[in-house]
């Protein structure tokens, strides 16, 4: 019968032995298992076996996930712990100290991780990013690897492995992107970022050791172009009209409720009065996480905002994101707003509103629900320029 260990437990000299943990990631409910390797009573060290599942489906008992339809990662899994042992005593007959490092390092040897193709690699990848990202994030990611296997089609290496990638193919990888299908910079940078994280997400699998393009590829994304929104005038003009149409009349009162309160059109699909507002410091505030990064924000609800809940009830319209973005461009054609506009125009109203109101960088990243103030510096960097624009021409107005 073998004798297992816990992990705090330091197996004695000449003892090998291996426990499997769950490791949580962004998404809460989803864990990755980690093997955690202990010898000689050395300090130990961890690793991941690829293998993924829901919080819930761990067994921490036993050391395996539950349900029939998992029993292949449970195989894959006593094979891992076999293979630890048979490379354990590999290496004892030519060590006399043998490290949980190079037990770690000779099994990732073994694992194949540098046979594995970049093409079979790219579906690994993008299941996981579908658990940690909204529905549109996770389009748009599909979307960009897509250029990924685009380049290395057209340079005829299909096979190429992910050890293989060098840092000039890297660099060759960015001059396509600018040079040959002329991108423009803004998305070859974000192409080129989800480039990176692969790279990464195979270092952290421990399919590679190490990222050698994470210098090679990086591309500062360029100023933001100028935020596109509607003027108070221009709202103002929006909140009157009547459209003689319902669905345009629709469309008009969802994109003025994402002018009021910041919205993502993804969370407004998901909002529910009843659910997500509360009073907070004797105001009616939207109290929700984004959808797209998990971070809380909360909005305090305005005169408006409160009257367009009114007005349909508590229980506001729901469009199909295309359909909104269409009919949103014939309402601001019949008020004769010469503006490319879409649903997201009203998030950005919404912030712009605030900053030339003085609200301060950080209250607006709160309520718009960004990860870090950095991301709506970078965002709406322009408004020092029309702050002072609009200061300049009042002060030539006076003299």
């Amino acid at each position: 019968m073998t004798k297992s260990y816990f992990w705090n437990v330091r197996p004695t000299k000449s003892m090998v032995d291996l426990q499997f943990y769950p490791r949580s990631r962004k998404n809460p409910e989803l864990v990755t298992i980690y093997g955690r390797i202990a010898c000689e009573g050395l300090r130990d060290v961890m690793f991941s076996t690829g293998i993924y599942c829901k919080r819930s489906e761990w067994d921490g008992e036993h050391k395996m996930i539950l349900g029939a339809h998992r029993e292949a990662d449970n195989s894959f899994l006593k094979e891992i712990r076999n293979e630890i042992k048979l490379l354990y005593r590999g290496l004892k007959v030519s060590h006399d100290l043998v490290t949980p490092n190079m037990v770690k390092e000779a099994f990732l040897e073994s694992k194949g991780g540098r046979h594995i193709l970049l093409f079979d690699f790219i579906p690994q990848f993008l299941k996981r990013k579908q658990s940690e990202v909204a529905a549109s994030t996770f389009k748009a990611y599909r979307h960009r690897i897509k250029k990924v296997e685009e380049y290395f089609k057209e340079i005829g290496k299909e096979k190429i492995l992910l050890a293989e990638i060098t840092k000039k193919q890297g660099r060759d990888f960015v001059r396509w992107l600018d040079k040959i299908r002329k991108y423009e910079a803004n998305y070859s940078a974000k192409v080129v970022e989800l480039f990176n994280m692969l790279m990464n997400f195979a270092v952290e699998e421990g399919y590679l050791k190490n990222n050698q393009l994470s210098e090679v590829l990086y591309l500062k994304r360029p100023r933001p172009k100028e935020v596109v929104y509607l003027s108070d005038e221009e709202l103002k003009v929006l909140e009157l009209y009547k459209f003689a149409s319902p669905p345009l009349q629709k469309a008009s009162d969802i994109f003025q409720f994402l002018c009021h309160t910041g919205m993502s059109y993804a969370d407004y699909k998901e909002f529910s009065y009843q659910q997500d507002v509360f009073k907070i410091l004797g105001r009616l505030t939207i109290k929700k996480e984004r959808k797209k990064t998990g971070v809380e924000y909360k909005v305090p609800l305005n005169d408006k905002a409160l009257a367009l809940l009114e007005k349909h009830n508590y229980k506001l319209p729901i469009l199909s994101v295309q359909r909104l973005n269409r009919y949103i461009k014939e309402v601001m054609a019949v008020i004769n707003v010469q503006k490319p506009l879409t649903s997201h125009n009203g998030r950005k109203t919404f912030a712009m509103h605030q900053m030339l109101k003085g609200v301060t960088m950080y209250a607006i990243s709160k309520m718009l629900g960004h990860r870090s103030i950095a991301t709506t510096e970078t965002f709406y960097a322009n408004i020092a320029e029309i702050t002072l624009k609009e200061e300049m021409d009042l002060i030539l107005k006076t003299e």
